[in-house]
């Protein structure tokens, strides 16, 4: 008898590991269901008090059974929980594929903006140049501690298409650099810059025509944020656009690169 009991300790400590440790849901009632029947049976064989011999070999067959179904009860979890991890690495190959996809779309569409946007830039480029000289200079908007341009810094040489730094104080703000060759009535919209979230901005400018026939030319670069009125990239505006912020007027020197 103090083999059963041992059997019924066996059973109850089954239980505790079906019921707290996280096994599949089938595969968790199984264990439970076994541990539950052998319980049962052996108290059944205390209770009646059968002879000795045929308890102790009843009792071996619920030990093997409650062994046996322990076995293939981690089997079958093991089973599934490496099934289910096979599952998520197919998942993970073919959303990473996706991805590279996806990027490779978004690399060539960016192309593909970046060289329709040269082209407009280069076909305007030759109107801004020969603009009319202005005779009387547009006064500039205070510029204010809100927007500045970090780089260039005014009297440099800069190349064809310089990269334009600079803060502003909102990083939510509408920015944009506004290019005037020295001497010429046009205010030259350039693309919009690309604000982080520090407030920090970026754009990439043009300064003239391609090749070397502007190169020695003076050009005036001012930064802009929330602007007033609505315009758009390569637009030519008869002066400095009124803002929210306005930066100082930096001017610099076309180089030859």
């Amino acid at each position: 008898m103090r083999s059963l009991i041992f059997v019924r300790a066996i059973c109850v400590v089954i239980l505790a590991i079906a019921t707290f440790i996280p096994l599949g849901t089938i595969f968790r009632w199984v264990l439970i269901a076994i541990a539950a029947v052998v319980f049962i049976v052996a108290e059944v064989i205390i209770e009646i008090g059968v002879r000795r011999r045929v308890g102790t070999i009843f009792l071996w067959i619920l030990i093997t059974v409650v062994v046996g179904g322990f076995i293939v009860t981690s089997a079958m979890n093991e089973w599934e929980t490496k099934k289910g991890l096979e599952e998520l690495n197919q998942q993970s190959v073919v959303m990473k594929e996706e991805l590279k996809v996806t990027k490779e779309e978004l690399e060539v569409t960016n192309e593909i903006v970046d060289d329709l946007r040269k082209k407009v830039f280069q076909d305007v480029a030759e109107q801004v140049m020969e603009a009319p000289k202005e005779v009387t200079p547009i006064p500039t908007s205070e510029p204010s501690i809100k927007m500045q341009i970090k780089s260039p810094q005014g009297g440099s040489i800069v190349p064809w298409r310089p990269y334009v730094r600079g803060t502003v104080a909102d990083p939510d703000a509408e920015v944009w650099v506004i290019v005037r060759p020295v001497d010429t009535s046009a205010y030259w919209v350039q693309p919009s810059a690309t604000v982080s979230n520090d407030g920090t901005w970026i754009t990439q400018v043009y300064l003239g025509r391609a090749g070397d026939i502007d190169v020695g030319k003076q050009f005036e670069i001012m930064a802009v944020g929330n602007p007033s009125d609505v315009f758009s990239e390569a637009d030519i505006l008869g002066g400095w656009p009124a803002a929210q912020w306005s930066s100082q007027v930096v001017e610099v020197t076309r180089g030859w690169k």
